[in-house]
């Protein structure tokens, strides 16, 4: 009971004393944070006050009469403009206008005093465009301590003098005290130099006095702002003090409010705990017995039913029903006897499934002995469990693996595991067999490694059935490399007859060509030399437009070796060039009137072999020689996007017999072996085909009268198109 009463004394107090650290955390914290916002409202209203005046005095200081009266020193007109600037600011005191130098041309109040550089603060105005606001100084004028606002009277870019305005600072005080906001607080505004210009402590503190020792005058004359607590020079209290720069003149707002009055809410907060406490102390006395009983007598009741429970007994509960902690801890043991009997028997039903099963699951401590044993075991290794469990589990390695199992268990120590490691072992009975083991560490409730569990698989079926797979593939390993040998041999005596074929059919081509330039010869002497009619020049050409077909048909079997072999470098063409070279062939043929038109607007550039030539060369050959009479062709080079690709686009039409549409999709095939060839075209328009593709191009036929094949036939040719720097 009176340890109750200890304890509740101690709860109250420490609850207490949180709450009074809070209380004054919040009452300083509302007392910086009001005084903060209190120091930067009068330092702007200061601003402003400063501002409004400086700012008409600006007005004056720039306005034409000014310049002129200050230009001629013409007292009628300055005395004028100081009138006039009397009666827009009534808080100045008194005016002087002085020169460039100081001296005073014109004032409002005479004095012996004849120019300002008896004045410090004269000398900042030197060389400034601006107005300044100057800090505490004592006038001779006024005999007193006054601040002054400067405007310099300029013409153009000269300054010709000054108007220099004085305010008492009596007056500044009298404006301030009118927006204070806090009563208990001390406000305080000194100059750039740390004197007091305004304040409201007359009883501590005389205006003009220096307080530029004082912390947070030093502070706020740095242009910072903040809060902080000290003690002051004038009264010798510990004070909260913000302070805020003034905008622009360097003055400073200081907000000092003692301590003793910020925290008297505390005082009468702690008042209110010590009377908390004695109601608080009572009520537990009065209350402490019934309440101790109440919390004890539960627990007793659960104390005495843990108890009774036995060893292997998880049916026994508590029969504690309430909604607080001893409900939920009486609830807690319940669970508990609840989950020990699902876990035992979960744990039955793991021991089941690893007795029954098939694979030999052991578990030995880190000195290698047996400490569990399946039935999976005995079928593989051969021991019973009470023969094997407290003996080594070197009983079943074989001699010359004792090494690997020692690293084995050098592993499970560094918290490594075994997955699926192929090795020996050996039975009861001496033989050995291969097994496949994954072995992991046993960890201790505090994850210490106190073991090893192993599973082992008999994979000796299965390691003999890969031998006799290693051996056949062995063997087909073997059969592949002497067919290898022989695919060499045979693929070397291929390159040989290959070779000696195209040695023959050059050598053929050779002398076949030469037995045609012969007979080509006599022909043409014949024709030349021989009087003959018509008929019989007729009957001795057909022999030489046979021997030419046979020239072609060589040239164009040689074509297609190159182009086969890759025997002809690509390189850059231009084709509207290529074409002026070829036309001018096919444009006089003898006994043919022969029209040849080409146009080419622009530079078409492809990346092909010589052998283009003879594409174009075929095409408007077969136009000629497949036609009679007078013949137009018409040659269009154009360049032109196609699938988003560039191409030369080479159009060549002719108004020749045109190409029935059955024989255009035969044209670019080579005939079949034992087929006939379609008339005429032989392996000429095969080689175009082949050219074509080879230059990564494309061709087609079509009508140059769409759907009368006997006006005329258009070859369209596509070449990729290549950009020439």
């Amino acid at each position: 009971m009176a340890l109750l009463i200890l304890i509740s004394l101690l709860t109250v107090l420490v609850l207490g004393g949180i709450w009074l650290y809070q209380s004054q955390k919040n009452i300083k914290n509302n007392v910086e944070l009001s005084s903060l916002q209190d120091a930067r409202f009068v330092a702007n209203y200061v601003y402003m006050y400063t501002e409004n005046i400086s700012t008409t005095v600006d007005v004056v200081s720039t306005d034409y009469e000014t310049v002129k009266g200050v230009r001629e020193k013409n007292i009628s007109i300055l005395e004028r403009i100081a009138e006039n600037l009397y009666m827009n600011v009534p808080q100045v005191r008194f005016i002087q206008i002085v020169d460039v130098d100081g001296n005073i041309i014109y004032t409002t109040k005479p004095a012996d005093i004849k120019n300002l550089n008896v004045y410090d603060w004269f000398k900042d105005t030197e060389n400034k465009n601006v107005s300044i606001v100057t800090g505490l100084y004592y006038s001779y004028v006024e005999d007193d301590y006054v601040f002054a606002i400067a405007s310099p009277v300029k013409e153009k870019d000269d300054i010709l003098g000054h108007m220099v305005v004085t305010v008492l600072p009596a007056m500044l005080q009298d404006s301030i005290q009118s927006q204070k906001i806090d009563p208990k607080s001390n406000l305080f505004l000194v100059d750039n130099n740390g004197r007091i210009i305004s304040h409201d402590n007359k009883t501590y503190v005389e205006t003009h006095a220096d307080f530029s020792p004082y912390l947070p005058v030093q502070n706020v004359l740095r242009g910072e702002e903040g809060v902080i607590e000290t003690s002051n020079t004038f009264d010798e209290q510990l004070r909260i003090v913000a302070y805020s720069p003034v905008p622009e003149n360097f003055w400073g707002i200081l907000i000092s409010t003692p301590v003793y009055i910020a925290y008297e809410q505390l005082t009468k907060e702690l008042e209110l705990i010590f009377k908390v406490l004695l109601l608080f102390i009572a009520g537990i006395l009065l209350f402490g017995y019934q309440f101790s009983k109440y919390l004890t007598d539960p627990i007793i009741s659960l104390s005495d039913t843990m108890r009774k429970s036995p060893k292997t007994n998880y049916t026994v509960k508590t029969d504690i029903s309430r909604d607080d902690e001893i409900g939920d801890l009486a609830n807690t043991f319940n669970n508990m006897i609840s989950e020990i009997k699902t876990r035992e028997e979960r744990l039955r039903v793991l021991a089941s499934i690893v007795e029954s099963s098939d694979d030999a699951i052991i578990s030995e401590d880190m000195d290698g002995i047996v400490t569990s044993w399946n039935r999976g075991a005995e079928k593989i290794y051969g021991f019973r469990a009470d023969e094997i469990i407290g003996n080594s589990i070197f009983m079943i390695i074989p001699p010359g693996l004792k090494d690997e199992t020692a690293k084995i268990l050098e592993t499970i120590k560094n918290g490594g595991h075994i997955e699926h490691y192929e090795t020996v072992r050996k039975r009861k009975d001496g033989k050995e067999l291969f097994v496949s083991l994954t072995i992991s560490p046993i960890m201790d409730s505090d994850g210490n490694i106190i073991g090893a569990s192993a599973i082992a698989r008999d994979i000796t079926e299965s390691k003999r059935a890969e031998e006799s797979i290693r051996k056949a593939r062995d063997e087909l390993e073997i059969r592949v490399q002497e067919r290898t040998s022989e695919l060499k041999i045979a693929n070397e005596e291929l390159k040989e007859a290959k070779a000696q074929a195209e040695l023959y059919l050059d050598l053929m081509c050779h002398d076949i060509n030469n037995m045609n330039q012969i007979g080509m010869g006599f022909i043409e002497l014949a024709l030349n030399t021989l009087h003959l009619d018509d008929y019989g020049k007729e009957l001795i050409s057909k022999p030489l437009v046979a021997l030419e077909s046979s020239r072609d048909l060589i040239n164009n079997v040689k074509k297609l070796r190159q182009v086969k072999d890759k025997s002809v470098r690509f390189h850059p063409i231009e084709v509207c060039q290529m074409m002026e070279e070829i036309v001018p062939r096919y444009s006089e043929i003898i006994n043919r009137d022969i029209t040849i038109d080409k146009k080419c607007p622009s530079v078409c550039y492809v990346n092909a072999n010589d052998l283009l030539y003879d594409v174009f060369s075929n095409v408007l050959g077969n136009s000629i020689k497949h036609s009679k009479g007078g013949l137009i062709i018409r040659i269009v080079i154009d360049q032109i996007t196609m699938e988003e690709k560039e191409f030369c686009m080479v159009s060549i039409e002719d108004n020749g017999p045109g190409i029935p549409d059955e024989l255009k999709d035969k044209l670019f095939t080579l005939y079949p072996k034992g087929k006939p060839r379609v008339s005429g075209k032989g392996l000429g328009i095969y080689l175009i085909k082949t050219l074509v593709d080879d230059f990564g191009g494309k061709i087609s036929i079509e009508d140059r009268v769409p759907g009368d094949h006997t006006k005329g036939v258009r070859f369209i040719i596509f070449i990729p198109s290549i950009k020439i720097e």
